[in-house]
């Protein structure tokens, strides 16, 4: 059984979007891009909490994404940190080529990178406490932006992502879309580059969001179960 693991910081902007309107306001966004440089992905995501949502009222979040050779991909994400909408996170990862999406063997003896999520679940709590909260069907349409100043090096990434995602307690399906401006790290030339990105997508009316995809899901989900006001 092979694995890797990894760490890292992820800084983006993103924006909601109505789906509508998503392939408009991609049209838009790539328009300056000399050599547009598409990379389409289809994702399929698991995401994973206690039955009382302990992850999601810290901002965390822990997923499984499966691939079709067999790998798994663990992700959790620390709670967001906001900076002028700049979203700032910090994320641990574990690859398993194993080809089983069961947490609790061999997960729960790996807990290196995940340690932190234990501490939000409490102390006595371990993987095996988590369970399937919603699984997340997300189209991504996504573009490598190269900088000038960095002699090309493409340091920005612009997504757009059309969301399905069915939650499981109680069963609802609900759809959106969003739009992400990411940096391939924190240093100031990308930094700048993105947020000129970030003020295209905000000239086109999208508003800034600091949720991220579960939270959104659940809540789409909420307001779906609440009846209508007169």
């Amino acid at each position: 059984m092979d694995f890797a693991e990894s760490q890292a910081v992820e800084c983006e902007y993103k924006f909601g979007c109505p789906p509508e309107q998503l392939a408009d306001i991609e049209a838009v966004m790539i328009a300056g891009l000399a050599e547009p440089d598409l990379r389409e992905e289809h994702r399929i995501d698991t995401y994973l909490d206690t039955p009382d949502r302990r992850l999601a009222e810290a901002r965390c979040q822990l997923r499984l994404r499966g691939r079709f050779d067999g790998e798994i991909k663990v992700c959790f994400k620390a709670p967001v940190q906001i900076v002028d909408d700049l979203l700032v996170q910090k994320e641990s990862v574990l690859i398993t080529t194993d080809g089983s999406p069961n947490l609790a063997n061999p997960f729960h003896r790996r807990l290196g990178p995940f340690r932190s999520a234990l501490a939000v679940l409490g102390q006595r709590a371990d993987l095996t406490a988590l369970r399937p909260i919603a699984q997340m069907r997300t189209l991504r349409r996504s573009y490598a932006v190269p900088d000038p100043l960095l002699g090309g090096e493409k340091s920005v990434f612009l997504a757009f992502d059309r969301v399905e995602a069915r939650l499981l307690e109680p069963p609802r399906m609900v759809r959106f879309a969003e739009v992400e401006v990411e940096t391939a790290g924190a240093y100031p030339q990308a930094l700048a580059l993105a947020a000129t990105y970030r003020a295209l997508a905000r000239a086109e009316g999208l508003a800034p969001t600091v949720q991220t995809k579960i939270l959104k899901a659940l809540a789409l989900g909420q307001a779906a179960r609440e009846p209508a006001h007169a």
